[in-house]
């Protein structure tokens, strides 16, 4: 079965987003804090002002605050999470810097009347609970961070370094964004997408572990990263895929590799930074260590796509993840993951730009997005329950193999979730009614039923070739065998022959960074063998940075200023 999706509107910029909207507030407050940090008493309370030129006490300018109270008020700026919902503004920010005993009088005021009538729960004007903090400050009351036990009713707290270095925010205030971010998705209908970057958009291999006859079937998507050390290569149709994806979801990246290396291919992905802007979550950002969560992303859950290739970094997001086909182009891939196969580089082919995995990646992402705002039946286009894309996602999946019983083989039977997800009916007997059974070995009894029957006998890659295209492929090209042998290409995607660039190796070699860790191996029981497969006649020579020619210089996409956290 294909899955199309609707005709995508034009390419946007997103007006807002909860992390913009977090970012532009905390600037804002920022910005009074450094002024008043160095004047704060160290209890915690408020800043007193100076005196000003012509030596008014603050008392006199209590008095003239409260008699002018209009014009104070058309001074002040009103910062909020969501333009749309939140009118009860979470912070008052004054724009005279001068006249901070003003803005702490009016924060006094704020706390002192507590919540308005009409604001709800969801968006309280009065600490505690301190909804965050930016450097132990609270973003909104001003009171430094305590260090003894609290009695806020939700005491744990979301480290958000990405938007703003020093955030955290407590749980019930993320909760209160991530509604309103909900809102605004259905509103702008854009869903959110989180990108993962090494083998799902991507692969980099150090100077060191790419052979000359590797690069010379990388071609113009094949990046030198100088600075770095390494070898980049992005996945064909990368740059088109996260366009067009663009007009239907807002894009977060998030990646188990360092700060440093994310912004450098965040870089490379998004020159202009209308894609992803700041919403580059890397290692330093997480709030696990090996694994990643969405606590970190500031949108609903049931709201949220997950780009990955690894299933087991997601322990709670399961049910969000599209499970992407792992991209190896560099031998030294293979080998990372116990891949006992040529790479792509190696058989001097890549992925197909209209037929490969990012192009069909992008129509099931058109799909979800359809299903979510469009698919409703009409009784749920009346009720108030709002879509979830995780519903949608499962419903799409269970359409895959819908019709097919499956028969699998007793030495597979760990293998059932993967077909019963995807709408297959598996037994172990075979009967009238069974069109597939999948085995590993011609000679069991089951093999042998299906060929005395004309029933489908295929390998147990043919699933997983429909887990990952999100379709159902031909079952001849699956068969099983006698003899079987590994894959000859590392992909299910269609793939083709690229022409080999011609590479010089007479050029100098430039100075390299200390290397920064790629992004780790994610697979716990994957192997570190050695044993990728050599292309005949291939050197192993260490390529410097500046050895070919026609390849993308990383100094095209790297600025000598950039800065790197």
């Amino acid at each position: 079965m294909s899955l199309d999706g609707s005709e995508s509107p034009a390419a946007t910029l997103s007006p807002s987003s909860s992390c913009g909207d977090f970012a532009a507030l905390l600037d804002a407050e920022l910005f009074v804090h450094e002024e008043s940090t160095a004047d704060r008493p160290e209890d915690g309370g408020l800043v007193s002002a100076e005196p000003d030129k012509d030596g008014d006490s603050s008392d006199e300018e209590d008095d003239s605050s409260e008699e002018s109270n209009g014009e104070e008020e058309e001074s002040d700026v009103d910062i909020d999470a969501d333009d749309d919902d939140e009118s009860e503004a979470q912070l008052v920010v004054e724009n005279d810097g001068d006249n901070l005993e003003e803005s702490s009088l009016k924060r006094r005021r704020k706390n002192e009347t507590g919540p308005s009538p009409d604001s709800g729960t969801e968006a309280s004007n009065h600490c505690p609970p301190h909804p965050g903090f930016i450097w132990n400050v609270c973003i909104r009351c001003g009171e430094r961070k305590s260090t003894e036990p609290t009695n806020d009713p939700v005491p744990t707290h979301v480290g958000l370094r990405y938007i703003h270095e020093g955030l955290e925010v407590s749980e019930l205030e993320a909760s209160r964004v991530r509604n309103a971010e909900l809102r605004r998705v259905n509103k702008t209908k854009k869903l959110l997408l989180v990108v993962d970057l090494d083998h799902t958009v991507l692969n980099s291999a150090r100077f060191a572990d790419v052979p000359v006859g590797e690069l010379q079937a990388g071609g113009s998507s094949l990046h030198q990263m100088t600075k770095l050390g390494l070898w980049t290569k992005l996945r064909p149709f990368a740059h088109e895929f996260l366009q067009e994806a663009s007009k239907l979801y807002e894009m977060y990246i998030y990646t188990m590799g360092e700060r440093k290396y994310a912004k450098k291919m965040a870089k490379l992905l998004d020159p202009t930074r209308q894609l992803f802007a700041d919403r580059i979550i890397s290692q330093n950002d997480s709030t696990k260590r090996y694994t990643k969560d969405l606590d970190v992303v500031l949108g609903a859950d049931s709201a949220v796509v997950i780009l990955d290739d690894t299933e087991a970094v997601w322990p709670s997001h399961k049910s969000n993840l599209i499970l992407m086909e792992r991209y190896h182009f560099f031998s030294s891939s293979c080998s990372q993951f116990g891949v006992n196969s040529a790479s792509l580089a190696q058989l001097y082919r890549d992925e197909s730009e209209t037929e490969g995995t990012l192009a069909t990646t992008l129509k099931t992402l058109r799909a979800i997005h359809h299903e979510y705002f469009n698919g409703k039946s009409q009784k749920r286009k009346l009720s108030s329950d709002s879509s979830d894309v995780r519903l949608v996602i499962r419903s799409l999946r269970a359409k895959l193999l819908a019709g097919c019983n499956v028969v699998l083989g007793p030495e597979i039977h760990p293998f059932w979730q993967l077909p019963a997800e995807l709408g297959a009916r598996c037994s172990t007997f075979c009967d009238h009614t069974t069109t597939h059974v999948v085995a590993l070995d011609p000679g069991t009894d089951q093999a042998l039923w299906a060929k005395e029957h004309d029933v489908f006998l295929v390998h147990p890659r043919w699933v997983d070739a429909t887990s990952y295209l999100w379709s159902r492929p031909p079952e001849e090209d699956y068969p099983v065998t006698e003899n079987p042998a590994g894959p000859a290409v590392v992909t299910f995607a269609k793939n083709v022959l690229v022409e080999p660039l011609i590479v010089d190796d007479t050029s100098d070699k430039g100075e390299v960074e200390p290397l920064v860790d790629l992004e780790p191996s994610k697979d716990e029981t994957v192997s570190q063998a050695t044993n990728a497969v050599e292309l005949s006649g291939s050197s192993c020579l260490e390529l410097p940075p500046t050895h070919v020619n026609g390849l993308s210089d990383a100094s095209s996409v790297e600025d000598e200023d950039l800065e790197i956290e």
